[in-house]
């Protein structure tokens, strides 16, 4: 199966143009191929009575952090979305995502996401996973 990749102008046209906002376009600032995602289900593990990170939550999380490109003129509120070739649940990756953009200091605070579109495609056992992310101001 081939996966098709999207445009920043094709993801500003779908998403915003059919909902008749305002021409704010979105800037993609995450784009990863061939990930492993990580699930918000697994953050923690408890270690002599204290809670602590998985190493496959830090590890996705480091690597949405590298693979992340710094913007400008990005100021709350945010508009984001989110694509993902995968086989998990949804919503199960999407905290560890919008952790490391604030991290990062691309999102000041994730309570500033107002629209957040999340676009899934389901990933079979031989393919590559895909992670695209886009981010605007509203």
């Amino acid at each position: 199966m081939s996966i098709k990749v999207r445009t920043q102008k094709d993801v500003n046209e779908k998403y915003d143009k059919k909902r008749k906002l305002k021409k704010k376009p979105y800037e993609k600032i995450v784009s990863i191929r061939n990930i492993k995602f990580s699930s918000i289900n697994n953050k923690f593990f408890i270690s002599k009575n204290r809670m602590c990170l998985t190493p496959q939550y830090k590890e996705f999380k480091t690597i949405v952090y590298v693979a992340a490109k710094a913007v400008k003129d990005i100021k709350p509120p945010y508009k984001m979305i989110i694509i993902m070739h995968t086989s998990m649940d949804i919503d199960n990756s999407i905290k560890c995502i919008i952790d490391a953009l604030e991290d990062k200091k691309i999102l000041i605070n994730d309570k500033h996401i107002e629209r957040l579109i999340v676009k899934k495609t389901p990933k079979k056992k031989n393919e590559e996973g895909l992670l695209e992310v886009y981010l605007g101001s509203l």
